[in-house]
């Protein structure tokens, strides 16, 4: 092997090291498994369609329209209809606000709808703890109706988001630690 061969192998070795330290250094993230128990179908109001966003640039009244965002999902006229998802967060999303907002429209895009139809926001000062999982079920009782279509974001508790410990909340302390207030997140 000739000398400026070797050093072309030390060098590129050293680039992939330096590749897959980078690699490992972002891949903590922290999962919110998220449960929403949406209303019946009323009206021409046929679809719900979920938006999930992170940071406070974010506001319930601002337009959300993205390609991120999946088809709506089809409300049953019987009852209520359940929708799970997953919400992953890297490191910079760890502690930002999250926000969900629940449309109720006529098409599964409400693509052509206006962005002032009824819709439920919901909001998480807190959802994610990296390398964790958390939970929340929210239900959503009945599609908004006017003159209210916008009424206040259910605000969840971070106490309320479920994970790091077995079994059943504390009472009064959900899955906060009563003594510091901290959730059993944080001290893991």
């Amino acid at each position: 092997m000739t000398p400026a061969r070797g050093a072309r192998r030390a060098i590129m070795g050293a680039a992939l090291l330096f590749a897959l330290a980078l690699a490992t250094g972002c891949s903590e993230r922290a999962v919110l498994d998220v449960t929403l128990h949406l209303p019946a179908a009323a009206g021409t109001f046929r679809f719900a369609h979920v938006q999930v966003r992170s940071g406070p640039q974010f506001g319930f009244d601002d337009s959300w329209t993205g390609p991120q965002d999946p088809p709506g999902t089809a409300l049953s006229t019987a009852g209520g209809t359940d929708k799970t998802l997953s919400v992953i967060a890297d490191s910079d999303q760890e502690q930002q606000v999250l926000r969900i907002k629940v449309r109720f429209c006529t098409t599964s895009l409400c693509a052509d709808e206006l962005e002032g139809g009824p819709a439920v926001g919901i909001e998480l000062p807190r959802a994610f703890y990296l390398g964790e999982s958390t939970a929340i079920d929210v239900a959503i009782e009945t599609i908004p109706e006017a003159p209210a279509l916008r009424p206040p974001p259910i605000v969840i508790d971070p106490c309320n988001v479920r994970g790091c410990t077995e079994g059943t909340p504390l009472v009064d302390g959900g899955y906060c630690d009563p003594s510091t207030g901290e959730h059993f997140c944080e001290q893991s």
